[in-house]
């Protein structure tokens, strides 16, 4: 499910269990799970779930309990959904571009604590001692040699 509607505010987020942004509410009991499931894609299609939001907004919304009855059945058959979405946790991007930060810190850290202590030197124990301009291809080199039995037209 990747979109879901809340039920208290109408706000999106993005799964059925997930904590609602906006007013912070995450259905724990089955009836509340059951509403948060219907009012999902997985349920409803786009269209009437922003329609749903806007009522919900106005203070306008039912659920039809003859729609929300079969999904709370199916919640009671399955007693690991509903742990899995009373502890659902969407995986956000802020996370990953904060771990991504700090492993480029720690890297960077690393980097420089390994100049400080003089171990990039293994470069001159290796015999690599001049520097790069002087491994490029003179024009000597790149000249063509013309083999002697190869005349001109």
């Amino acid at each position: 499910m990747s979109l879901a509607i809340c039920i208290k505010c109408g706000a999106r987020k993005t799964s059925a269990g997930a904590l609602c942004d906006v007013c912070g509410f995450r259905g724990v009991d089955i009836e509340d799970l059951a509403r948060s499931m219907f009012l999902t894609d997985h349920y409803q299609q786009p269209r009437e779930l922003k329609a749903a939001s806007r009522q919900i907004q106005a203070g306008k919304f039912t659920f039809d309990d003859q729609k929300i009855a079969p999904i709370i059945k199916e919640l009671q058959q399955e007693p690991a959904l509903v742990q899995r979405l009373r502890r659902s946790r969407p995986f956000t991007l802020p996370l990953l571009i904060w771990v991504l930060l700090i492993a480029l810190l720690i890297t960077w850290f690393i980097l420089k604590l390994w100049r400080a202590s003089g171990a990039w030197h293994w470069i001159t124990y290796l015999g690599v001692t001049t520097p790069l301009r002087d491994f490029a291809p003179s024009p000597k080199h790149l000249a063509i040699q013309v083999n002697e039995n190869c005349t001109a037209a």
